[in-house]
């Protein structure tokens, strides 16, 4: 198992987030940024507008891969 961790803020809002376990996850672009989707196939923006971070962590919490907005 692993986590999706979503990270984002814009401008003077606060940071929010968001975790998602799943067992694989998969990247495809669209005209507003990078979409991730997980093994359920539900998925969340990272873009300027959107999420600006995805954390992909392992169950002990280390970083494996990060998608950033562009």
């Amino acid at each position: 198992m692993m986590y999706l961790k979503f990270v984002g803020h814009d401008g003077d809002v606060t940071i929010d987030q968001r975790c998602i376990s799943t067992r694989s996850y998969s990247l495809a672009r669209d005209n507003a940024g990078i979409r991730v989707y997980d093994d359920h196939g539900m998925w969340e923006r990272v873009s300027p507008i959107d999420w600006r971070n995805c954390f992909v962590m392992n169950e002990t919490g280390n970083t494996i891969d990060k998608i950033e907005a562009e």
